[in-house]
């Protein structure tokens, strides 16, 4: 069975995010570990996403992210769920590539003011748990992400310098 191109996309997105291991991710979308790294692979180098006959040009903008859809809606979408609220709402959104399974969101100056707390919350983490905790780990993941970077761009932040300092200083293994 050929696996829907939305979910390869996801299967390369979890294990980018550390979210997933090649095991773990071919068992959840039934496909081989080494399917799973080459989705990865594609990905990374740009290859993976598909810019058919819907894609939308004006995904390509600068300050257009992708953000993918969640997993759940995602196979609810491509069962034809009627029930999903969210699912029946998002195949209309004009942002909504539905071939890839992806939202691609253009955030506005306006916009940023809703996310500019998360460089400062994720450092407090940081500095209040241990290194090998969970909620540790999702804090590095977090300032790891496209997302975090794109929100410390808008405030002149260096992200990676950020990462790098925060590590020193709570003394995380490098």
């Amino acid at each position: 069975m050929q696996l829907h191109q939305a979910l390869k996309v996801q299967a390369a997105q979890r294990l980018n995010s550390g979210s997933g291991t090649p095991k773990s991710v071919a068992r959840r979308y039934k496909i081989t570990e080494k399917q799973a790294v080459k989705f990865q692979k594609d990905f990374n180098q740009g290859k993976l996403i598909k810019k058919g006959r819907n894609w939308n040009p004006d995904w390509d903008r600068p300050g257009v992210i992708s953000h993918p859809v969640d997993r759940e809606v995602m196979v609810d979408l491509l069962n034809g769920n009627e029930k999903d609220e969210y699912a029946l709402t998002g195949i209309f959104d004009s942002e909504f590539d539905g071939h890839n399974g992806l939202y691609h969101i253009e955030w506005k100056e306006d916009d940023w003011a809703i996310v500019e707390g998360i460089p400062y919350r994720m450092l407090e983490i940081m500095r209040d748990s241990k290194p090998d905790s969970p909620l540790y780990r999702e804090a590095v993941e977090w300032i790891e992400s496209e997302f975090f970077g794109e929100i410390c761009k808008m405030m002149n932040i260096d992200s990676e310098k950020l990462l790098y300092e925060a590590l020193c200083i709570t003394k995380a293994e490098l």
